[in-house]
């Protein structure tokens, strides 16, 4: 099981990530800002423009640490990553299982279910917080229709049109939220 580490956000635009033996240090105008140990972090986000040392770089690579630059605005400029570790014999075996209809369309239907139970919940909990903002009839009607229908077995075209049209009830009913 993978361990989720943390996400180093660096937001100042000054800001210059250098490594330090095994600690990320993060300089603003000459001077240590922070430091972070290297084994907590599972990416790094920067902002900055000030940039990233290369020997902080190959740290991340090597640790399999994403290191991902945006500019201010939050538009992507790119991405390091390490070694990509991966099994190809699954890979291969999921490509198989998309191309068989009769192997695809349990697996479609989870997903939708899972779907559908995800905004019902979102719906619940907004009925029971907001009851005063929305119609709380109207999204208890919703709910409850959509988590009958997911459960039943339709051909899998059915399933993504009928999760077109919930999708939209959906929206009308998220906007008045």
């Amino acid at each position: 099981m993978k361990r989720l580490n943390n996400v180093l956000y660096v937001t100042t635009p000054d800001a210059y990530l250098a490594l330090d033996g095994e600690t990320v240090v993060i300089r603003k105008d000459a001077h240590e800002s922070r430091r972070l140990p290297l084994h907590n972090l599972e990416n790094i986000v920067c902002f900055a423009y000030q940039g990233v040392s290369p020997a902080l770089m190959g740290a991340c690579a090597e640790r399999s640490i994403g290191l991902t630059f945006l500019d201010p605005n939050g538009r992507f400029r790119a991405r390091i990553s390490g070694k990509t570790h991966g099994n190809v014999l699954l890979r291969k075996k999921q490509y198989r299982i998309s191309e068989d209809r009769e192997l695809r369309t349990p697996i479609a239907a989870s997903f939708v279910q899972g779907k559908v139970y995800n905004c019902r919940k979102v719906l619940e909990r907004a009925a029971r917080d907001h009851a005063i903002l929305i119609d709380v009839e109207a999204v208890k009607k919703s709910v409850g229709g959509a988590q009958r229908r997911a459960g039943r077995h339709f051909p899998l075209w059915r399933r993504r049109s009928a999760d077109g049209c919930r999708r939209q009830r959906r929206q009308r009913l998220f906007w008045r939220l």
